[in-house]
């Protein structure tokens, strides 16, 4: 710290501390610029790490059912996964008292492929 002499005033002095802090106020602000740049530069792209093993087969099952005399709501559908090809199948009550089923089955060889049966039972 800086002592006054004779020859300072108390308004120098006030001068050499508000000069410091200013010096500490510039360099934090650059310090946190540099650290915003720094954040957003792209990350190398490494490997990621896969939860699934390379040999498994991807499979899955799921169906559901809603059948609600107060609302009219009658649906169904269940799902089949056994490695690239999907089959499942659903249905529902049309507005006009039909009963339409949709059967469906993808895969890579033949894409999207699907039967649609109305059945009326009103």
């Amino acid at each position: 710290m800086q002592q006054l002499s004779p020859t300072h005033s108390r308004t120098d002095f006030e001068c050499v501390v508000s000069s410091a802090k200013m010096r500490q106020i510039v360099l934090v602000t650059l310090f946190a610029s540099v650290l915003a740049v720094v954040s957003c530069l792209p990350r190398p792209q490494g490997e990621e790490e896969q939860s699934v093993y390379q040999d498994e087969i991807p499979s899955y099952n799921y169906n559901y059912a809603v059948n609600d005399p107060l609302s009219g709501d009658t649906k169904s559908h269940s799902e089949h996964r056994y490695g690239d090809r999907v089959t499942g199948s659903y249905s529902q009550l049309m507005p006009d008292g039909k009963y339409r089923t949709v059967n469906y089955y993808a895969d890579d060889a033949t894409g999207y492929n699907v039967q649609i049966a109305d059945q009326q039972l009103i």
